[in-house]
């Protein structure tokens, strides 16, 4: 988990890390409450996908083009009028024609009974969607919980590397007087030894 590594960057920035700020740059960029997102969105999507078994369906189809059909000849055989009694053919020739094809179609379905499997899936859907809710606030929780127990423990040893700093600016300061009493005459090298100790100790 890079929580730690980026409050660390983004309290090393310019500007002052506020908890504020660094709760929403974790919220922002956690990779677990980015997953837990997806699962929710996903979950969102399946609880709505799960009405199509119960709810009617309208589906409107359609098509066009263009049918031509060729130059065709028929023949037929039909009675002679002149004697003797007899048939004869006769052909008829059919020019080609080319005309435009447009097809429509509007159906609607409704499913009565299958058994509740629609039902069923409905209820396993929304099982599916408040375990993925709930999933996203246990992580959003336990980040929360992590950013603000990280920040607070860096803030504590900043505050602490304050207090050494100040504490061995002093101790450096009390060197110097007791090397200076010392080069007076009025302290002892027992005193500046002792005053280095403490300011290496700092």
């Amino acid at each position: 988990m890079g929580t730690l590594a980026l409050l660390s960057a983004c309290l090393l920035a310019a500007p002052p890390l506020t908890l504020d700020d660094a709760l929403a740059a974790a919220t922002k960029r956690n990779a677990d409450l980015a997953l837990a997102r997806l699962d929710r969105e996903t979950a969102a999507v399946d609880v709505r996908q799960s009405y199509q078994g119960v709810l009617p369906r309208l589906d409107l189809t359609g098509g066009f083009g263009r049918l031509f059909v060729g130059e065709t000849e028929e023949v037929t055989v039909v009675s002679n009028p002149t004697p003797p009694p007899d048939f004869v053919r006769s052909a008829v020739s059919v020019p080609a024609s080319d005309f435009g094809d447009y097809r429509y179609n509007l159906a609607l379905s409704w499913t009565l009974f299958d058994g509740l499997a629609s039902w069923n899936l409905i209820a396993s859907s929304r099982t599916r969607s408040a375990a993925a809710n709930r999933q996203l606030d246990e992580s959003t929780l336990r980040v929360a919980f992590e950013v603000t127990r990280r920040f607070y423990e860096l803030v504590k040893q900043q505050r602490a590397l304050e207090v050494r700093r100040e504490t061995a600016a002093l101790s450096e300061e009390l060197v110097k007087r007791a090397d200076a009493l010392f080069s007076a005459g009025r302290g002892t090298k027992a005193d500046t030894y002792a005053a280095r100790v403490n300011l290496g100790n700092d």
